[in-house]
């Protein structure tokens, strides 16, 4: 389904399909064009999905507000061991949603939040909710605008993660991000 402009509409009419499919382990919606309401739409499915292993939201614009639509679902995949909600303008807000929604995924090896702006703000909620995924192997944190205090938050996690293989932070310090 990755790059298919399929949009709001067509995530409720996915969501519907997906209702069948409780045995699907991973699922691929990259670029959807999904934005809040398609997440929104698609998070009772998800929910429902509990084999899922790989969920790819990437690149949907989903926002704070799917984020939130996302939580719920989120934390009801407890096999999930790979996700990915990268560039998709999460902001802190968005990012402390997930955060709590994903310090549940104990078997979550995979965590891809790059691209999203989550400033210090997320990024230390984010630290918090680490010490929870200790079968992470890839942390991807990339160009999100954090500055030194959530550096200096994401250090202490980071000790814990002693199954860390990737960590990824390129473009991501912030001069101007507040302390």
């Amino acid at each position: 389904m990755a790059y298919n402009n399929i949009g709001p509409d067509g995530c409720r009419e996915l969501a519907g399909a997906l209702a069948g499919l409780k045995h699907i382990e991973s699922l691929n919606l990259i670029g959807i064009n999904m934005g809040p309401d398609g997440c929104s739409a698609l998070a009772g499915a998800f929910s429902a999905l509990v084999l899922l292993r790989n969920l790819h939201l990437s690149r949907n614009a989903t926002g704070p507000a799917g984020c939130r639509s996302l939580a719920g679902a989120l934390s009801r995949l407890t096999l999930l061991q790979s996700f990915s909600l990268a560039k998709n303008n999460i902001g802190p807000d968005g990012c402390k949603t997930v955060a709590e929604a994903v310090s549940q995924l104990t078997l979550l090896q995979c965590l891809d939040l790059h691209g999203n702006l989550i400033g210090n703000g997320g990024c230390i909620a984010l630290s918090q909710a680490l010490s929870e995924l200790t079968m992470l192997v890839d942390l991807r944190l990339n160009d999100n605008s954090i500055g030194a205090g959530g550096c200096a938050a994401l250090a202490g996690a980071l000790s814990r993660l002693t199954k860390l293989e990737n960590f990824d932070l390129v473009w991501s310090w912030s001069l101007d991000a507040p302390i």
